[in-house]
């Protein structure tokens, strides 16, 4: 039985770790000719609507970059209809499933790709669709941290606003679909349970093995930062409410020794991403 499993979550919420488990486990593949390659999104649903609005040169690029071996552009005719997008992932499954892994942060940020996935999910297709959710205030810390130098354009009260737009497309889900929401702290303290809980809904096997990488990373990270945009940050009051209906309402006070050794050691998030990418290559950074 051909199978995709998807996951919505915004970004920096662990995603990448949840990506590699299931990359590593031996049922699972991702949505690439080379399952080594690292944290890939093909962005399929959103590049999809996109096709169907009368623009599919984004798609036809991620199918040509992702699937090389696979005749993909044979499906993207003039005559392209949700029927075609359909046949066409379906044609992806056949000879890159039976199970596939997909994720991708854009996904919760468009209503159009959630409704294409849920419509190609109504017709009978074996779709399991979960979401992560990591403290808001932890993640848009770790995302101005991280990409402030790439992506100047969003400032913090941007990146807030992006982040309440996604968890209320999530929310406007639930009333719907019941979609599992997985909390990163939890999985970090207790993977095992909780991995063993996600492979459950996926109805794949438990893994240990798939899931050894798995390790606490970054958790208060707001609490512990030097950054002074960050700890000057006045948040909205929906995001305040936001905060509080996902039990992340709580601050805490760090002396400058917890914040010293914590930023010690997490030191690899000082190092310029490309300088990253390139350490990767040729070490186990």
């Amino acid at each position: 039985m051909k199978r995709t499993i998807i996951m919505l979550s915004a970004k920096r919420c662990g995603s990448t770790a949840i990506f590699n488990s299931f990359q590593k486990h031996p049922e699972v593949n991702i949505c690439n000719d080379n399952q080594k390659i690292s944290n890939h999104e093909i962005q399929f649903w959103t590049s999809a609507v996109k096709a169907l609005n009368g623009d599919i040169s984004v798609l036809s690029k991620i199918l040509k970059d992702s699937f090389p071996s696979l005749n993909c552009e044979n499906f993207l005719g003039p005559d392209l209809s949700k029927k075609k997008i359909f046949d066409l992932w379906n044609y992806i499954l056949e000879n890159k499933g039976p199970i596939l892994f997909d994720k991708s942060p854009q996904y919760l940020s468009s209503k159009s790709a959630l409704d294409l996935i849920f419509e190609y999910k109504s017709l009978g297709h074996d779709v399991k669709i979960f979401s992560l959710i990591r403290d808001p205030k932890d993640a848009i810390t770790s995302q101005y941290e991280l990409w402030k130098e790439y992506t100047k354009e969003q400032n913090l009260n941007e990146r807030e606003q992006d982040w309440l737009n996604k968890y209320k497309n999530l929310e406007l889900l639930n009333k719907f679909h019941d979609i599992p929401l997985f909390y990163y702290e939890k999985i970090a303290n207790n993977p095992e349970y909780y991995f063993s809980k996600i492979y459950d809904y996926c109805t794949i096997k438990f893994d240990r093995e798939s899931f050894s990488h798995f390790k606490k990373v970054s958790i208060n990270r707001y609490n512990l930062t030097f950054n002074k945009k960050i700890t000057s940050w006045n948040w909205s009051i929906e995001f305040e409410n936001h905060l509080k209906k996902y039990n992340y309402s709580k601050l805490e006070n760090h002396n400058i020794i917890k914040k010293v050794f914590f930023n010690l050691k997490n030191f690899k998030r000082f190092i310029p991403l490309g300088i990253k990418n390139f350490l990767r290559k040729i070490i186990d950074f």
